[in-house]
């Protein structure tokens, strides 16, 4: 089991989702995002798009495939990563909404 911690809080990563890079950026909409680089199964280099999750404060979690690799650069200094997302990706690449979030918060025992 991967677990992350962001501000004191840790988090339960879903077991698909355990090589995905995740960050999260201060927003009253998105609570984190996270990447996974494809790769080329006969050269295995680094294709120039990756998957992108996007799970939000509310718990709806979409996952979109064939995401530039620029932009999520971009995406990961984003001044509002809610509004970046809406301009740059929904809508614009594949996706699919995920039955449940990727990361959970977790109660540690003291």
């Amino acid at each position: 089991m991967k677990t992350l911690t962001f501000y004191d809080v840790t988090y339960q990563v879903d077991g698909r989702f355990e090589d995905y890079a995740v960050f999260k950026l201060p927003s009253s909409n998105v609570d984190f995002c996270g990447h996974k680089p494809q790769f080329d199964e006969d050269t295995k280099e680094e294709k120039p798009d990756q998957d992108f999750f996007v799970q939000f404060k509310n718990g709806g979690t979409y996952l979109y495939r064939d995401i530039p690799t620029e932009t999520i650069k971009r995406a990961s200094i984003a001044e509002s990563i809610g509004k970046f997302v809406r301009a740059e990706i929904s809508g614009k690449y594949p996706s699919v909404k995920l039955e449940k979030p990727i990361l959970t918060p977790i109660k540690l025992t003291e």
